[in-house]
C-alpha cells in the first residue's frame, strides 16, 4: 500500500471532515479493496452515507483489480475522497482498462455497476489513455460528514 498524498490520521481527520480532499493509493491485489474499504469507512465515521459508499466503493475497487491494468503484477489503484457538509465524492482512478465492465440484467456477475447506480445520487466515468477514473457523488442527508 502507497500513500499517495499525505492525509491527517483517521481520528484526527474526523474534525477536519467538513471540507477536505485525500487521496491513497493501493496495490492492485483483490486483499487490498479489503484495506481500501477499511480506509474509506473509517473517514466517514458518522456520515449516513458511510455504508452507501463503502459498497459503492468495493464494487469500483473490485473492477479496477479484476478488469484493469491495476490488477497486473505491480498494479495499483488509487482511492480518492472529497467531502463537505453536503456531499461525499468517491473516486477510483485505475491504470486503464483491459475491458470496460458493462452493466448486466441477469448474470450472476456484472451487477457491481448497477449497484453502484442505485447506490449513488450521480456517477460519471472518464477514461484516458493513462486510466480510468470511476466518481460516484454521493448527498448527505444529515448535514454532518463525521
Amino acid at each position: 500500500m502507497t500513500l499517495i498524498a499525505a492525509a491527517p490520521a483517521a481520528d484526527s481527520l474526523q474534525a477536519d471532515l467538513l471540507q477536505a480532499d485525500v487521496q491513497r493509493g493501493f496495490t492492485g491485489t483483490p486483499d487490498q479493496v479489503g484495506e481500501a474499504r477499511a480506509w474509506v469507512l473509517g473517514l466517514l465515521q458518522g456520515c449516513d452515507r458511510r455504508d452507501d459508499v463503502a459498497l459503492a466503493f468495493t464494487e469500483l475497487g473490485a473492477n479496477a483489480v479484476l478488469h484493469s491494468a491495476s490488477g497486473r503484477d505491480g498494479g495499483m489503484f488509487t482511492v480518492r475522497l472529497a467531502l463537505s457538509s453536503t456531499e461525499v465524492e468517491l473516486s477510483v482512478v485505475d491504470q486503464g482498462p483491459l475491458s470496460v465492465p458493462a452493466q448486466r440484467e441477469a448474470d450472476e456477475s456484472g451487477r457491481g455497476l448497477s449497484i453502484v447506480h442505485q447506490l449513488a445520487d450521480e456517477y460519471r466515468e472518464e477514461i484516458a489513455a493513462t486510466g480510468r477514473t470511476a466518481t460516484c457523488r454521493f448527498v448527505i442527508t444529515s448535514g454532518e460528514t463525521a
